[in-house]
């Protein structure tokens, strides 16, 4: 009976004074690039290589004056190309956003383990057994501000 009421005692101390498992909460990274190009002429900006494989790179705000703006997925570990047009004789501002942020696995997923990849129903073997991972890369933005003159490039 005693050894019973101890381990209940040691049960509820751990329930209440050690803290609960979730993602800590990171501010995002926001990164702004300033590009001066002239009439009709193309931008590549070479996105560095982001955390982890699971890492997604979208355009959450596309330009609104573009022939070409588009991320390029390599096989290259170490950057992403972001390409830029701006639209035939444009000649003003432009804007546009990329973010890179988790990918979805890590979303609400208690049952993510290491060491159990492919079981995903709590039960797996080896692994950590659920303990918490802390190891979230926080989002990061890129916003390019675009400024277009009217000069013109021969070719």
């Amino acid at each position: 009976m005693k050894n019973t009421l101890s381990l209940l005692a040691f049960a509820l101390a751990t329930v209440l004074l050690l803290p609960a498992c979730k993602k800590a909460e990171t501010a995002p990274i926001t990164k702004t690039i300033n590009v001066s190009l002239h009439k009709n002429q193309s931008y590549t900006y070479s996105m560095p290589a982001q955390g982890d494989a699971d890492d997604v790179m979208s355009i959450t705000q596309q330009a609104q004056h573009y022939s070409v703006s588009t991320i390029t997925y390599t096989d290259n570990k170490t950057a992403t190309p972001f390409n830029y047009t701006p639209a035939l004789d444009y000649v003003g501002t432009d804007e546009v956003h990329v973010s890179i942020t988790e990918g979805a696995h890590h979303e609400g997923s208690e049952s993510h383990h290491e060491g159990g990849a492919g079981h995903h129903d709590g039960h797996h073997e080896g692994g950590d057994h659920g303990q918490c991972h802390h190891s979230e890369e926080p989002e990061t933005n890129y916003i390019f501000k675009i400024v277009i003159d009217s000069v013109v490039v021969p070719n």
